[in-house]
C-alpha cells in the first residue's frame, strides 16, 4: 500500500487491532465510481482489505452499511489453549 503512503497507518491500526470500514457516499445514482486516488474505491478496498474490514460502495442504503459494521466491530473471539 506504499503507492498512498499507508504503511506505517496500516501497520498501527493492525498492532492495535483495529479494523477499518470505509463507507463510500456516492449512491448507485450519484456521479460515475471514483476507482483511484485518494478516497477512491480501489484505495478504500485495500485500506479495509489490510485491516480487516469492509469496503462499502455502490449502494443507496448507506445506514446498514455503517449498521453492519458497526454490528461487525462488536463481534469478537478469544482463542486459548488447554
Amino acid at each position: 500500500m506504499n503507492q498512498f503512503g499507508w504503511d506505517k497507518t496500516v501497520t498501527a491500526l493492525n498492532d492495535a487491532n483495529i479494523a477499518v470500514n470505509t463507507v463510500d457516499s456516492f449512491t448507485l445514482g450519484g456521479p460515475p465510481a471514483r476507482f483511484w486516488g485518494p478516497g477512491g474505491i480501489l484505495t478504500m478496498e485495500q485500506v479495509a482489505e489490510e485491516t480487516g474490514g469492509e469496503a462499502y460502495f455502490h449502494r443507496n442504503d448507506l445506514d446498514a452499511a455503517m449498521a453492519s459494521g458497526i454490528a461487525d466491530s462488536r463481534r469478537s473471539y478469544t482463542l486459548g489453549s488447554i
